[in-house]
Formats: C-alpha cells, sequence, structure tokens
C-alpha cells in the first residue's frame, strides 16, 4: 500500500519537519526522470495555457465587434436626439 503523501524535495533532518513539507498525492500530475524534463513539461503546459487564452481573447473580440458597432451608432443617435441644436444637418 502506498501513502497518501508524498515529501517535496527537502530532506527531513528533524522530528515533525514532515508537517512543512508533505502533500497530497494528489497533487503529482506527472514524474519525470530529470529536472530538465519536469521544466521542459512545465514550459510546455505554460505554453498551451497561453495559446489558449489568447485564442479565447481573440474570439472574444471578433464576436463582440458587430455588436459594439451597433450600441455605439445606437448611443450616438440618443446623443444627436438630445441635443438637436448641436447636430444640425443643416447649416
Amino acid at each position: 500500500m502506498k501513502p497518501k503523501t508524498y515529501f517535496i524535495g527537502e530532506s527531513v533532518t528533524h522530528p515533525h519537519a514532515y508537517l512543512k513539507a508533505r502533500q497530497p498525492r494528489t497533487h503529482v500530475i506527472a514524474a519525470g526522470a530529470t529536472k530538465e524534463e519536469m521544466i521542459d513539461l512545465r514550459d510546455r503546459f505554460f505554453s498551451i495555457g497561453n495559446e489558449t487564452d489568447d485564442q479565447i481573447e481573440a474570439e472574444m473580440y471578433r464576436r463582440i465587434e458587430k455588436f459594439a458597432a451597433k450600441k455605439r451608432a445606437a448611443a450616438v443617435r440618443e446623443i444627436h436626439r438630445l441635443l438637436p441644436h448641436h447636430f444640425r444637418s443643416e447649416p
């Protein structure tokens, strides 16, 4: 049977030191043979997250563009109605 916790790369040098370094096994999402492998994996996860965020933001702005133009035009019309003496079409 495996323990439900693990130590975070710190040595236990005195009694109760494990209280500070113990973490649930559910926190482990991957394991690697070397530190460099794990850094590379971290960087790939970070890259995936950044690319996804950028795509979501671009799609959000693309979808809102038409709606925003309509709302701005409606606001301008309302302002023109409130101040007809400033926005007359005749000279």
